[in-house]
């Protein structure tokens, strides 16, 4: 889809129109683009997939963290960026690896102390 906009504030002209509607800014030449009128999905699938991160225990984390990187470098190429979804996508697929991160070094640590402090504590 094509359109006009007004070379001084952005605004988007009607078709022939020779003065501005918003600033009345007289309109000599009419820059014409294409623009994208679409959304931004990998945000949005990106933070889905961080929320069902949460509930399988990190499963989809490192996919989400992947496509909401990618959703959020893309933001500028959509009018519905979505950048704010793809950040909480962002966030929450690092706290998500970080906890479960934690519990495999906590799993691993714990075991591990026990059998010293309980070979050390009988003797």
């Amino acid at each position: 889809m094509k359109n006009n906009y007004c070379t001084n504030c952005g605004k988007k002209l009607n078709e022939g129109s020779m003065v501005c509607p918003k600033c009345g800014f007289r309109v000599n030449q009419v820059i014409t683009f294409q623009r994208e009128e679409s959304t931004n999905v990998l945000a949005i699938v990106g933070f889905c997939c961080s929320l069902i991160s949460i509930v399988t225990m990190g499963a989809f984390a490192i996919p989400a963290l992947v496509l909401s990187v990618l959703g959020y470098k893309e933001k500028d190429k959509y009018v519905n960026n979505y950048s704010g979804l793809a950040m909480a996508g962002i966030v929450i697929s690092i706290v998500t690896i970080a906890l479960i991160v934690l519990y495999i070094l906590l799993s691993m640590i714990v075991p591990l102390l026990i059998i010293i402090f309980g070979i050390a504590a009988a003797a």
